[in-house]
């Protein structure tokens, strides 16, 4: 088999989080084993922060061998150690905090983890209260949650008209990742495949969030269920990151 790395989202595409199927299915961990074992390497392509995973008993049963985190705003080998950072200035961040008071939910991803913003509730994620107490530390991305998904797409047009010189806004169904520009999921790949010296480097994901990703790599996969648009943008379909990995070896063998 060629040089040939698999970038995956995590969420609802090697993680499941329904009802019926939750986890990370059994038959992907023995594809992805088979895979690396056969010289490919594996990795986590996702708008989540980098601290999370290396915590994640879950993640942990799988060897990771390389991680675009915070939607491509933090890359790390699988050990961890930084192959790539971009950070927001945190004067931007806040202006654009004001555009989002619809949001009923706001977090920041500093240093690597990943805060709630605001006043206390329910959840159990540690809270920022004022950008004042992250002044010096690194801001990778921040999130919204609206109410719709309409409402989260017209607030990224919002940001990215208003802000896209500085940042990158992107819609995930109902929540609003920011980035600064020039970083994305699918840049990433990119990065992965220059740094290792790869032949190609394939991507999966599920949602339009995902785009970047998977029309960036050489081959794209995308779920039979995934929107029409990303389906339009995808190479290919996969059941799951198993099959797409099985797509894969058939195609470079």
């Amino acid at each position: 088999m060629k040089k040939i790395a698999f970038a995956s989202d995590y969420d609802n595409t090697l993680y499941m989080h329904g009802i019926i199927r939750r986890g990370i299915s059994k038959k992907d961990e023995k594809a992805i084993r088979a895979f690396q074992d056969k010289g490919g390497l594996f990795g986590l392509c996702t708008g989540r922060p980098y601290h999370g995973f290396f915590r994640d008993p879950v993640i942990n049963r799988l060897r990771i061998d390389f991680y675009i985190a915070s939607t491509g705003a933090h890359i790390l080998d699988g050990d961890g150690g930084i192959l790539f950072e971009k950070t927001v200035p945190h004067d931007i961040a806040k202006d654009i905090f004001s555009f989002g008071k619809e949001a009923y939910r706001h977090s920041l991803q500093v240093d690597g983890d990943f805060y709630l913003y605001g006043k206390s509730g329910m959840r159990p994620e540690p809270r920022i209260q004022s950008f004042d107490e992250i002044r010096g530390r690194k801001l990778y991305a921040f999130s919204f949650h609206l109410p719709t998904e309409e409402g989260a797409a017209a607030l990224a047009s919002r940001i990215n008209e208003t802000y896209g010189s500085d940042v990158a806004a992107y819609q995930n169904k109902k929540d609003i990742d920011v980035v600064a520009a020039g970083c994305s999921k699918g840049k990433g790949a990119l990065f992965i495949k220059e740094h290792f010296g790869l032949d190609a480097i394939a991507g999966m994901g599920d949602s339009m969030n995902d785009e970047p990703l998977v029309m960036s790599a050489d081959v794209g996969f995308t779920f039979p269920s995934a929107p029409a648009a990303l389906k339009d943008s995808a190479d290919r379909l996969a059941k799951s990151v198993g099959d797409a990995l099985n797509q894969i070896e058939m195609i470079y063998e």
